[in-house]
């Protein structure tokens, strides 16, 4: 996997929310996570400024089903089933994701704590896991807990 997300792969790191110094094209990235079986889906930060952009760039790119309502709950509720996305894992690669925690850090706080908990409820099931990797220029301490957010170790990409 040329050390980008063998960490992720192989499950030497957990799921969860990383911050991800790499700068790998997404193009490259899908395609040596599909030649494992797991998906990768860029969200585009510039695009998300405010909760209703975050919903709607979640949605688009993850192919939400109609019944998502635009709301922090329903978020909540696709990120926690995904079964209409086949793959043995997944990967949120959130570029530029400072733009919504410099624009409406409240917004920034529920989105954090909204893929946390999501990727919480899915862990220690037989869920595909999901992570998702916060990449460029944006906070590094987690807007929940205060605690610095983990570096994804060995993806230098």
């Amino acid at each position: 996997m040329n050390g980008r997300l063998g960490a992720v792969v192989g499950a030497a790191q957990p799921p969860g929310v990383y911050l991800w110094r790499s700068r790998a094209h997404h193009g490259a990235v899908r395609r040596e996570l599909t030649a494992l079986g797991w998906a990768a889906y860029p969200l585009n930060g510039r695009r998300i400024t405010d909760a209703n952009r975050s919903h709607e760039e979640c949605a688009r790119t993850l192919a939400f089903p109609a019944w998502f309502g635009h709301n922090w709950d329903t978020l909540a509720d696709c990120l926690s089933d995904l079964t209409w996305l086949r793959a043995r894992g997944h990967v949120l690669i959130w570029d530029r994701y400072g733009v919504l925690a410099h624009a409406d850090a409240r917004a920034w706080q529920r989105a954090y704590e909204v893929f946390q908990a999501a990727i919480a409820s899915r862990t220690g099931t037989n869920m595909a896991p999901l992570y998702l990797l916060l990449r460029g220029l944006g906070p590094v301490r987690s807007p929940v807990s205060g605690a610095p957010i983990p570096v994804l170790d060995g993806a230098p990409g």
